[in-house]
């Protein structure tokens, strides 16, 4: 019907300027928010009227003439100004039932829209001198979501992680380990010695250990010079190992992990800018005092400088520090070149809010260096509350001055922490109650999606034992007549159904993974009342023993809800549950 509605309102288009070009993606359909006025409704006679050299009330008109054309139309109305309501018969929801089950997890594909065109997604991408905590635990959640929904719609989607291996960071924490090295080996070590700009928690001991066991003694009393390099490799690589596997047990794997370091040694900070002066982009200048600072250290000096502003940016950036070294924005400029020499001309960066100020600076400089073929979209994630039935709580800081990714996922399970991290929009804080997280209660969410999918699988086993059979047939199912499903509870969640295949567009074009869980709560909720319906209405009953056929029409319903709820969970990476055991 989606389509019968996109092609009746590019028919009405054309009627007036056969010339427009115009994709049928660009049509928003959707549900009215007023369902008496209909099962469906568009906004096409308001967003096209103005292109096509008419009023919103005439494109209205001749939506409507070419819709009641189609025979599953009943009826049409225009409310407002130009809002096309459509009315279908119960006949054409029936008949969605067997495209749902034929389908399956294709159902909500979409393949013409990103039409195998390349995306990258970089998320996660933590500084790789500790454990992966809370905040990268929402970032990696959001990013894999995004990374699947991406895929439904015919995206080409790399994952990547860019690995923050530059600089004087990977010498402290190659330092912090040798200290840890030398204690285990007998040497007083005093916290005296960690500086401010040491790494002091117990995972620095973690790592030191592993030096000893794959080197020995061979570096006490040996000058810096002599350990300083194999101890910033090896450490960095244990590091990167237990973020990996952190995010394993997260449920997410990343397809690239790209070397900060490497891309310095390439050159491409020295590429890209070229690239920028070619367009006179960049420049020795003086940057303005940052606003609201009151550092009395802070003095005017000659920099080199992006001319970021000339893309959008509100200041332009420096590329140099004052001691002729690199900025991070400098590696960020190589970074982005080499992400566009990829063929990446879409990408998408997930950020902690904290990084505000990275947005247009970051735009900026994908327009430059691509001369504005390239794009890139940033979404920034709010933190993280974590809380005991209510009260704030304070985990263990074995790892570090901070709540770890893999104390929480050890805690309640990958499927919770997933459900928990994506089921707000990624501009609001969370509140993580590990309690409420994993209670067996209607009130818990996840739960009433999964107990949703394990009602319907207890339905179907309930039948083979009823009707002595070892398995529901599927051609039982699409052949059966559906005719006896007349409640409007039934219709109902029929037409929420149908919009699964919109639900995942809209929501990979606006990657805001958020909405996926409140739609299949929706459809849990119109599950658990159609059951509960049940109780009552012996007609609305699943399973009729003494009506073989009426019963399969109803799981063939079961089914098409089954279908769309494990669909949902295992873009959210979540595994559907078969029964609800509290083990």
């Amino acid at each position: 019907m989606l389509q019968v509605i996109r092609n009746a309102v590019l028919n009405a288009i054309y009627s007036f300027k056969p010339e427009i070009a115009i994709s049928p993606n660009e049509i928003l359909i959707e549900r009215p928010k007023d369902v008496t006025l209909g099962d469906i409704c568009t906004n096409a006679a308001m967003v096209f009227a103005k292109k096509v050299g008419t009023t919103s009330k005439e494109l209205a008109d001749a939506i409507c003439k070419e819709l009641i054309q189609d025979p599953n139309v009943l009826d049409t109305s225009i409310a407002g100004y130009g809002f096309v309501n459509i009315k279908v018969c119960n006949g054409y929801w029936r008949s969605l039932i067997n495209r749902i089950i034929l389908e399956g997890n294709d159902f909500s594909v979409t393949n013409n829209i990103g039409n195998n065109n390349k995306v990258n997604i970089e998320f996660v991408s933590a500084n790789p001198t500790g454990p992966l905590h809370t905040g990268h635990a929402r970032n990696a959640v959001f990013g894999s979501v995004a990374a699947n929904l991406l895929e439904k719609i015919g995206y080409k989607v790399t994952r990547e992680f860019y690995i923050n291996d530059q600089g004087n960071q990977i010498k402290y924490l190659a330092k912090s380990v040798y200290l840890r090295y030398l204690e285990l080996l007998g040497e007083n070590i005093s916290e005296d010695q960690f500086g401010n700009n040491m790494y002091c928690g117990t995972y620095i001991k973690d790592v030191a250990q592993k030096v000893l066991e794959k080197y020995g003694n061979i570096f006490q009393n040996k000058e810096e010079s002599e350990w300083l390099n194999v101890l910033c490799k090896f450490s960095l690589g244990c590091l990167l190992d237990n973020i990996k596997s952190d995010l394993k047990d997260l449920g997410v794997v990343m397809d690239v992990y790209t070397s900060e370091a490497a891309l310095c040694q390439k050159g491409l900070v020295n590429e890209a800018l070229e690239i920028l002066k070619q367009h006179d982009d960049i420049y020795e200048g003086i940057l303005p005092k940052p606003k609201g600072t009151a550092n009395e250290d802070w003095e005017e000096r000659p920099q080199t400088l992006f001319r970021s502003t000339k893309y959008g940016d509100d200041i332009d950036r420096a590329i140099k520090k004052s001691d002729g070294t690199w900025t991070y924005f400098a590696g960020d400029l190589a970074y982005h070149l080499d992400k566009i020499r990829r063929g990446f001309n879409k990408m998408i960066l997930v950020l902690g809010a904290d990084h505000n100020g990275y947005v247009k600076r970051m735009k900026a400089a994908v327009s430059a260096l691509s001369n504005n073929q390239a794009n890139i979209e940033i979404r920034l994630y709010q933190l993280v509350n974590f809380l005991e039935n209510g009260s704030p709580v304070r985990m263990s800081k074995r790892k570090g001055h901070f709540i770890t990714l893999k104390e929480v996922v050890d805690r309640v399970g990958k499927d919770v922490t997933r459900y928990m991290m994506i089921s707000r929009h990624h501009d609001v804080m969370i509140d993580f109650d590990f309690v409420k997280a994993v209670e067996f209660s209607m009130d818990n969410p996840l739960f009433y999606i999964q107990y949703a999918h394990a009602r319907i699988c207890s339905v179907f086993k309930y039948y083979k034992e009823i009707f002595n059979v070892s398995d529901v047939s599927y051609k039982d199912l699409l052949q059966v007549d559906k005719s006896s499903m007349l409640d409007d509870a039934e219709i109902n969640l029929l037409k929420q159904l149908s919009f699964w295949p919109e639900q995942v567009k809209s929501t990979a074009l606006a990657v805001e993974p958020h909405r996926i869980p409140i739609y299949l709560r929706e459809i849990a909720a119109q599950f658990h009342s159609l059951w509960s319906k049940g109780k009552a209405e012996e007609q609305l009953r699943f399973i009729n023993k003494n009506d073989k056929e009426k019963t399969l029409a109803k799981l063939s319903l079961l089914k098409a809800i089954q279908v769309v709820l494990s669909d949902g969970l295992k873009i959210l990476g979540i595994t559907p549950l078969l029964e609800m055991t509290k083990d």
